[in-house]
């Protein structure tokens, strides 16, 4: 896929994948019950499908300066920051500190 500005490939294709990479590991393991689910995966699918549709991966690319994603250090990199990322919400903010109680005969979780 070459783009207008010469030979070089478009990094659509890249970006698209960490994007659903990471949001398949935040959506199995974020609890969201009932026609919240739905909405907001419905609401992500159809943003991420309408800026490739316009084609304006390749802009929001640029804003990041010499964001070219391939399967190479900079796959790693971008993916790996995003995980990191998604895990401290979920460590910091998300995290609710239950814990489980096992008692003889019963198992109780524990806010």
């Amino acid at each position: 896929m070459a783009t207008a500005e010469g030979n070089r490939p478009s990094s659509a294709l890249g970006l698209t994948y960490v994007l659903i990479l990471l949001l398949l590991i935040v959506f199995t393991n974020v609890r969201l019950r009932g026609l919240n689910s739905v909405v907001v995966l419905l609401t992500l699918a159809f943003v991420t499908v309408l800026l490739a549709w316009l084609g304006w991966w390749d802009d929001i690319a640029k804003l990041i300066p010499y964001l070219w994603v391939h399967m190479n250090t900079g796959f790693y990199l971008v993916f790996s920051t995003g995980l990191l990322f998604i895990w401290l919400m979920m460590f910091f903010v998300f995290d609710r500190l239950t814990y489980w109680r096992v008692r003889p005969g019963q198992m109780t979780e524990e806010p």
